[in-house]
């Protein structure tokens, strides 16, 4: 987790000590007090982007700069998504591990009474970790009632939504893929607006990684759907969280650098309709590691990511 304002201090959560697991970080306050997606309800008109900026309590276009750690949050394994729903009192949090000797990342959950108060214990979620397999990005809308994922299935990385029950839990069995996404490549890294209408996510149906803008009915099916060219610059993008106004999405883009590795990058436009400007570094996150955005709060002072270290100069985790 990451707010806006006061000297940065970068901080450590799993395995490897210079960067690795999930983070908050906050901007430059008026208030930061608010830590979680649900803490500060959404302006009363998203679309009024002027009256969001009125309404935030930072400085949205100042630096992050408080950083961290989401130590209660740990798993067993290198954290690598996350998603808080029901007010900031869920935390669905995704482990890279080996399970049984093959690679896959597991979807964990833990709970707490208030959105201050300290989370209880993680669990795995029944039926989401397997051998070989993948559930990754969680997000949720604002009515907490749908889980959208990226799972792994006979054609590779699907998006899929899954109807909670009246206990908030949550079965594989119910999930259904998000029509009008789905072609025979990968699609992943979903997140959706929190109204529930818009879906964005990443693929490489077109040979590169880029990331696209679904428009959802109520039946979470895709009446349009737009690839963010203007995001595309080396055909590695991935990881979108918008904010909740829409004037701003942060995503991950990998370098050209040695060693390989990942950098968060914003880009703004002034309105609501507007087109996306020309996408900038977070200076202030990055580091050698590599750096990818999973979750933002509603005024959009605090951001949460996680931060991994590769051991070798291969281009994604994804792809081993």
């Amino acid at each position: 987790m990451v707010r806006r304002g006061m000297p940065a201090v970068a901080l450590a959560l799993s395995i490897l000590a210079a960067c690795s697991g999930s983070y908050v970080v906050a901007a430059d306050p008026v208030d930061a007090s608010v830590d979680s997606v649900a803490d500060a309800p959404p302006p009363a008109d998203a679309s009024d982007a002027s009256d969001a900026s009125t309404l935030a309590p930072c400085d949205l276009e100042g630096p992050f700069v408080t950083i961290d750690n989401l130590a209660e949050l740990n798993t067993p394994g290198d954290d690598v998504g996350l998603a808080l729903t029901d007010e900031g009192r869920t935390a669905y949090v995704v482990t890279a591990e080996r399970v049984d000797g093959s690679y896959g990342r597991s979807l964990w959950v833990a709970k707490r009474s208030t959105s201050e108060s300290r989370w209880g214990a993680l669990a795995r979620v029944p039926g989401f970790s397997g051998a070989g397999q993948v559930f990754d990005n969680p997000s949720f809308a604002s009515d907490g009632r749908t889980l959208f994922l990226e799972v792994s299935g006979a054609g590779g990385l699907d998006i899929v939504a899954i109807p909670r029950d009246g206990t908030g839990e949550v079965s594989i069995a119910l999930a259904k893929p998000v029509q009008g996404v789905s072609t025979p490549a990968p699609e992943f890294d979903p997140y959706v607006s929190r109204d529930g209408r818009t879906l964005y996510f990443s693929s490489d149906r077109t040979g590169d990684r880029k990331v696209y803008r679904a428009t959802l009915d109520t039946s979470f099916s895709a009446t349009q759907l737009d690839p963010l060219t203007t995001l595309s610059e080396n055909g590695t993008e991935q990881d979108p969280v918008p904010t909740v106004d829409g004037t701003k999405l942060y995503f991950t883009r990998w370098t050209d650098q040695s060693p390989k590795h990942a950098e968060l990058f914003v880009a703004k436009k002034a309105s609501p309709g507007a087109q996306l400007g020309q996408a900038v570094p977070v200076t202030e996150l990055n580091t050698s590691g590599s750096e990818f955005a999973v979750d933002i709060s509603n005024d959009g002072c605090t951001l949460y990511f996680t931060c991994l270290l590769y051991t070798s100069d291969a281009a994604d985790e994804r792809s081993s």
